[in-house]
């Protein structure tokens, strides 16, 4: 269990609760309970950090296990007295204000920890299972028999070809040089569908799964690279890994890196084949747009274009809107519909109005220029 993420688990849902405002607190008990929670887990971060830096072999690898294991127990010990501050009434302003939340957090080295947790597990753990299961938490999920059991021939064919992928990944996304060779998006769907059907078996087996993290681990900065590069806009790929995942390896992105893929990479194109294809998609979705629109005042727009906007209908506001994007986009264009989330900042039309997009699949173009998966904007006024 990673602790990147270690605040939802402690105060899981105070940052939607009002603070109550009064002089004396009405949750002391539970909250000297947090506090002692909080100095306990940072002096079992500490130890176990100072071990994690000495694992440099099996041994100490191994001597590193047990204190990584005291943190999560500590961890799920404060994720349970956070629930006892939520259910007192506690909020997130006033514990910052008066009770110190800041200060007994602030001093929790838990970014140490994560960066020691990720080479560690990139070495492989130095062979020690112990301290793989510690790490990944997973140490109450297999049997001693299969702790002990020596890989079998397919999961060791079934993390060559993972790496043989991983290795092809790596030659093609250097961070000077945007070409790739001849091939690339076919070999690499090719890897992905040969290692597939072993993935599974790899579940079986810690001794695998160590193994296979160490390479996706080794692999994260051109799995990002990949991402950031928009897969080198190979439709094929955007199909696989982000549009319709159906595999280990899109796996490896999270749900937001899916979420937010296609709104991050939409662009532009005046190619007539491409606003051919796009076109005749609003078409064909005509029927289903009148029918929202029977249901929903949509204004006068057609949605098409930044200055011809949709209007939100009346009971849309701020905190709403992107609810009512997607349900538009499913309604509209069904299983062709892409998520959306809050933009950071909003499009301004050329009229200085801000704009904000639905999104749906508009098809793709069988030329290998023109191959990328290309993008229906569905363009709303920002509501107030």
């Amino acid at each position: 269990m990673s602790l990147k993420h270690i605040l939802l688990a402690i105060l899981p849902a105070l940052s939607g609760i009002a603070a109550p405002q009064k002089a004396a607190l009405p949750y002391e008990p539970q909250l000297k309970a947090f506090h002692d929670c909080a100095g306990e887990m940072s002096r079992v971060l500490y130890e176990a950090n100072t071990a994690l830096e000495a694992a440099a072999d099996r041994q100490s690898a191994d001597a590193a296990a047990p204190l990584v294991l005291a943190v999560h127990a500590e961890n799920q010990r404060m994720a349970t007295v956070g629930r006892e501050l939520e259910q007192a009434g506690a909020g997130v302003t006033e514990l910052y204000g008066k009770g110190k939340l800041r200060q007994a957090l602030r001093h929790l080295p838990i970014g140490r920890y994560n960066e020691l947790r990720d080479h560690l597990l990139s070495k492989g753990c130095h062979g020690s299972l112990s301290l793989y299961l510690a790490l990944t938490n997973r140490h109450t999920q297999y049997s001693e028999a299969q702790i002990g059991a020596p890989l079998s021939e397919a999961q060791t064919a079934t993390l060559s070809t993972v790496a043989e992928l991983l290795e092809l990944l790596r030659r093609n996304t250097d961070k000077q040089e945007w070409n790739t060779e001849e091939g690339f998006d076919a070999k690499l769907l090719a890897l992905i569908d040969k290692a597939q059907p072993g993935i599974e078996g790899l579940q079986q087996s810690p001794a695998a799964l160590m193994q296979f993290d160490a390479l996706v681990i080794a692999a994260r900065p051109s799995l990002q690279l990949l991402y950031e590069r928009n897969f080198y806009e190979r439709g094929d790929l955007e199909e696989r890994l982000m549009r319709r995942p159906d595999n280990f390896f899109a796996a490896l992105y999270s749900d937001y890196y899916r979420h937010t893929y296609f709104d991050r990479r939409a662009h532009h194109t005046n190619h007539p084949s491409i606003s051919k294809l796009v076109r005749n998609r609003w078409e064909a979705a005509a029927p289903a747009l009148a029918e929202f629109r029977q249901k929903y005042d949509l204004g006068k727009g057609d949605g098409r274009s930044p200055e011809t906007a949709f209007s939100f209908p009346p009971h849309i506001n701020r905190s709403n809107y992107v609810a009512f994007l997607n349900e538009f986009a499913q309604s509209v264009f069904g299983d062709d519909a892409l998520y959306v989330q809050a933009p950071r900042i909003p499009q301004q039309n050329k009229f200085g109005k801000q704009v904000v997009r639905a999104l749906a699949y508009g098809g793709r173009l069988p030329e290998p220029h023109l191959n990328e998966i290309h993008l229906i904007n569905c363009y709303f006024y920002l509501p107030k």
